[in-house]
This record gives C-alpha cells, sequence and structure tokens, in this order.
C-alpha cells in the first residue's frame, strides 16, 4: 500500500510505503519522485541524447570502431585505444547497472548520456610488446582477459618471433598479468576466442603451408606453466570464429559452417553445412553464432527475392543424437539495391539463441528479435532507434538477453526487468 500525505517540493512530492514482512511486522519506507514505467521489460535504454531514458556509452569517439571484447554476463568491456603519447593500451570498462531517467545527463562519447556504463582500468602494452590489443576476448565472468600482440611491424619470417599472447586475471585490486607467451606465427592478428574458464584459447595464425605463407587456426591450452598448441587448422573463421563454453567445440563461419570438437587430446571436424550461393546473387557467408552448449549454430545471409529486394535470412543447425542437422530458418525482411547484395549482417544472441541483436553493415538501426524454431515463430521485439546514423558492425549480447553493446558506436543498451 502507499500511505501518507505528498509533502516536500513541487517536483519532489513525498510518498511513504508500507510493507508488511513475514514475521506480521510493518515497515515504512519515505521516498521522493515515484515514477511509474509502462512496460518497463520491453524497454531498451540507450545513451541515445535525444532520448531522456539514458544509459550508457563507452568513451570513445563515435564510430571509431576499435577492437572489443565483452564478457557474456555483460559486466565488463574491454577495448583497444591509444594513450596521449599514441603508446598502445586496453581500457576497460565495467557496468555499474545505474539508471538515470532524466534530460540532465553526463556528457560523453560525443554528446552521448553516460550513466551505467564506467572506467575501470587501464592497461599499458608491457615492455617489448609490438601490436598490444591487436585482438581481443573476454571469459563469461570477466576473469580471464586474452590479448594478442601480432608483431606486423615487420615481414613476417617462419621460425622468428611473430609477436604474444597474454592473459590477464581479474583479482581483488583489477586485472593483473596472468601469462606471457611468445609464439612465431603472428597469433592473433585478426581474431582470438577464449573458453569461459579461459583454459582455451583459439586464434588465427601466420604459417607455411607446402611453402605457401597461409592463414590458419591454432588451438591452444593452458597446461599450468605454458600455452600447448593442441591443433592447427586449415581454417580462418573470418572473425567469426565461436569456442564452445567447456571448450571442446569450436565453430567457424563463411560459405559454410564448420564444426570441430575435441576427443581426448585430438580435434576433428564433425560437420560442414551446404554452401549456400547462388548466381542470382544470394550469398550466405555472414558471420555465425553459437549457443553457450555449443549445440546450436546460426549462419546469416541474402537471399534475392524479386527485382533488387533481398531477405536477410538465418539459417539453424543443431546438434541430435550424432551430428548436426538442419534447424530451421527465419526471414528478417530489408529491402536493400542490387548494389549492397554483400552487406554483412553481424548477430549475437543470449545463452540460448531464442533471442538475437542484429546489425547490418550500411547504417542500420539495431534489431532484436525473438525466435521460436520449435513453433516456426519470430517476431521483432525492438528496434532501437538511433538519431546519429550509422549502427552498423559488430554487435554483443549478454548472456541473459538484456544487455547490447556496439562495437562501432560505442552504445551500450539495457532492458531492465524489474
Amino acid at each position: 500500500m502507499i500511505s501518507g500525505t505528498p509533502a516536500g517540493p513541487p517536483s519532489k512530492q513525498m510518498l511513504t510505503f508500507v510493507v508488511k514482512d513475514g514475521s506480521g511486522k510493518y515497515w515504512g519506507f519515505t521516498v521522493y519522485e515515484f515514477r511509474v514505467f509502462e512496460q518497463l521489460d520491453e524497454v531498451w535504454y540507450g545513451s541515445n541524447a535525444f532520448n531522456p531514458n539514458s544509459y550508457g556509452s563507452l568513451n570513445i569517439p563515435r564510430f571509431s570502431d576499435p577492437v572489443m571484447a565483452m564478457s557474456k554476463d555483460g559486466k565488463t568491456i574491454a577495448y583497444s585505444a591509444k594513450s596521449p603519447g599514441g603508446n598502445n593500451q586496453v581500457k576497460i570498462e565495467i557496468d555499474t547497472g545505474i539508471y538515470r531517467f532524466d534530460t540532465s545527463f553526463a556528457v560523453r562519447n560525443d554528446n552521448y548520456a553516460n550513466y551505467g556504463i564506467q572506467p575501470y582500468q587501464t592497461l599499458s602494452a608491457p615492455a617489448g610488446s609490438v601490436g598490444f590489443g591487436t585482438s581481443l576476448s573476454m571469459s563469461r565472468g570477466g576473469e580471464w582477459l586474452a590479448i594478442a600482440a601480432a608483431n606486423t611491424s615487420a615481414s613476417y619470417q617462419e621460425g622468428k618471433s611473430g609477436g604474444k599472447v597474454y592473459m590477464y586475471r581479474r583479482g581483488s585490486s583489477g586485472y593483473e598479468l596472468y601469462s606471457e607467451s611468445e609464439f612465431l606465427d603472428l597469433p592473433g592478428q585478426r581474431f582470438i576466442g577464449i573458453s569461459d574458464d579461459g583454459q582455451v584459447i583459439a586464434h588465427d595464425v601466420r604459417m607455411s603451408v607446402n611453402g605457401v605463407l597461409d592463414t590458419l587456426t591454432a588451438i591452444r591450452r593452458w597446461n599450468g606453466v605454458s600455452w600447448v598448441t593442441e591443433a592447427t587448422l586449415r581454417e580462418f573463421g573470418g572473425g567469426s570464429l565461436r569456442i564452445s563454453s567447456d571448450g571442446e567445440t569450436i565453430a567457424f563461419g563463411g560459405d559454410t559452417v564448420r564444426v570441430y570438437k575435441r576427443t581426448g587430446t585430438a580435434w576433428s571436424k564433425i560437420f560442414t553445412s551446404p554452401i549456400i550461393r547462388k548466381a542470382d546473387g544470394s550469398k550466405f557467408g555472414g558471420p555465425i553464432i553459437m549457443n553457450k552448449a555449443g549445440t546450436l549454430i546460426y549462419l546469416s545471409g541474402l537471399a534475392l527475392v524479386t527485382g533488387t529486394q533481398f531477405q536477410q535470412t538465418i539459417h539453424a543447425y543443431e546438434w541430435k543424437e550424432d551430428g548436426f542437422v538442419p534447424a530451421g530458418t527465419t526471414v528478417i525482411w530489408l529491402d536493400k539495391s542490387s548494389g549492397q547484395s554483400s552487406l554483412g549482417l553481424y548477430m549475437s544472441g543470449n545463452d540460448d539463441l531464442s533471442e538475437i541483436a542484429i546489425t547490418y553493415d550500411g547504417g542500420y538501426d539495431p534489431v532484436v528479435i525473438y525466435w521460436d524454431r520449435v513453433n516456426d515463430y519470430t517476431k521483432s521485439v525492438a528496434r532501437i532507434g538511433h538519431s546519429s546514423g550509422t549502427i552498423g558492425r559488430e554487435i554483443f549480447m549478454s548472456g541473459d538477453g538484456t544487455m547490447m553493446l556496439s562495437r562501432w558506436s560505442g552504445d551500450v543498451w539495457k532492458r531492465s526487468k524489474f
């Protein structure tokens, strides 16, 4: 119940809430400025300065597109940066959980509001490091942070130092360097992934194959002392490598979905999807996403419908008994001109992929959809309006589906579940 007579300044009316606990005792709480927000759990709060319901943004120049990583719990974000002197750094910011429902915002990120996201720590490049922050990856709870430093300042020479991978572990006083490993193969020049427990990493490498330089993927496991290479795969995921929560399944995107699984100490390919490409301009070679368990994978692409109209389409593949099988297709309508048929669709999802955050490479607002594959039902949950134009490129979504981050702009959106 609510009791009491409103008092205080006109803009701050005082209300007293009276509640009864399990023992029969009554408690009173006096508050100012009580507001009711309709359908709060259906609203995404962003950092748009023209929208007073603000949440947060990273402290980066808008549309600078830095290399970035977010923990799957949505509480920690890391991105590459430069010091005022031009030295490589990795900056870390955290989600404070603070909402602010008014228009008097703290200016940040080119006049965009910030409340929920705040600076936490800056990691400077260790001595001797070249290319610190070339690629980043963070474990689910943000305990582990992998930072690649691919030494691209000189021409690659096989057998010569090609860079380092630094592993940081979060303690009571912040992130501290846990291991520093030097590799001879330009580690993480384009991507790096990490398992939830921080004990498995996978990253692109530059190696000679039959006398010809090629980009491959190395899978390495921490043995307590150093990183041991378990496999080097003739794969290059184009930045869409995905690792399951337990580090036992790895998937790659591109023209097809390729899935590798670890049995004992050996990695073997267990699935390759059909190539979906047509002469009419349709193309399925976009990024992929994988659920937490490594049993469900989505592949995105474009399908020509008629004339110059394309449909953004997502194909699902799910593990059933002893292998991956097609598990549904959903269409997201998007009218494109003939010159845009190569634009990519970037995805991220919650843990079971029932909700998907989507952006388009070319300046489209993010869209969140709900996909019930069992009942063949798709619903657009939200279209995140944005007054400043381009929002495309990589997108991150938390495991519970309540937080999104745009790498391209640094915007953070939060969906409250009060």
